[in-house]
């Protein structure tokens, strides 16, 4: 909204989507998990607390939120969580940040620890602890709140290539021959909004993953919008990927 003084000359503007929808959004990042595929780095080190360019990856997610206006945190932890709660408060107190966190007894899945939320916001950001993106959240909490969402996944687009001809064979015939196709896939980003009616769905203290929740709000016809990403958007969850963000890491899985 412009601001303008009695002679309708610009001043300023207020951002709207900052000063509403994210005071009554709760955001809950996923950091409990035990990243068995980065051994042995994460036999001592959760995976939200590698450090890319010398900084932990949970850190830099809190501080992008923060600085986008998110004021409300949770933060699911489990494995090894002092390794996080410790350096986490230390850092929160640094900043003047306010977390939550929230300790599973046992391993939860990748939704399970949101029941562990009390359902005091309208809506809920939930992000996984490992993921490195230059995504403006405000707009995708705007979107969701135009598309009057109640449960809206973040996506992106895979392309994978076959560098071969692949045959299409029915009853024991070729029928078809495709030169090398290009196949596109739409995947998960660990990235997602929801509203409180999806509180219900999940189950209390037992394992529940993300997919578990996806396929029950189907199921009773939530209505579930994809909010494709454009930015850049990376997770560590291989060997691979973390020497590609930094390549210090290489000599852990010569």
């Amino acid at each position: 909204m412009p601001i303008v003084n009695k002679n309708k000359k610009y001043l300023k503007y207020i951002n709207l989507i900052e000063n509403t929808e994210l005071n009554y959004t709760g955001v809950i990042i996923m950091a409990g998990g035990r990243g068995i595929r980065l051994n042995p780095i994460t036999k001592n080190k959760p995976k939200p607390m590698i450090e890319i360019n010398n900084k932990p990856l949970l850190t830099n997610l809190i501080t992008a939120l923060k600085l986008q206006g998110f004021k409300n945190f949770y933060i699911s932890v489990n494995y090894l969580f002092k390794k996080i709660t410790i350096p986490i408060k230390k850092f929160a107190k640094e900043n003047n940040i306010e977390i939550n966190f929230l300790k599973e007894k046992k391993f939860l899945g990748t939704a399970g620890s949101i029941k562990l939320v009390k359902k005091k916001f309208k809506n809920y950001l939930i992000i996984n602890g490992d993921i490195i993106t230059n995504l403006n959240f405000k707009n995708l909490i705007a979107f969701h709140e135009e598309k009057e969402s109640d449960f809206t996944i973040c996506t992106k687009s895979y392309e994978n290539k076959i560098q071969f001809g692949v045959l299409k064979i029915v009853n024991n015939k070729i029928k078809d021959i495709i030169e090398k196709p290009t196949y596109h896939h739409d995947f998960c980003c660990g990235i997602y909004v929801f509203n409180k009616k999806i509180f219900s769905l999940l189950e209390s203290k037992k394992r529940f993953d993300m997919p578990d929740l996806i396929k029950k709000s189907t199921k009773i016809k939530l209505k579930i919008i994809p909010y494709m990403l454009h930015e850049y958007w990376n997770d560590i969850g291989t060997a691979q990927t973390l020497i590609e963000l930094d390549n210090k890491y290489s000599k852990y899985f010569n």
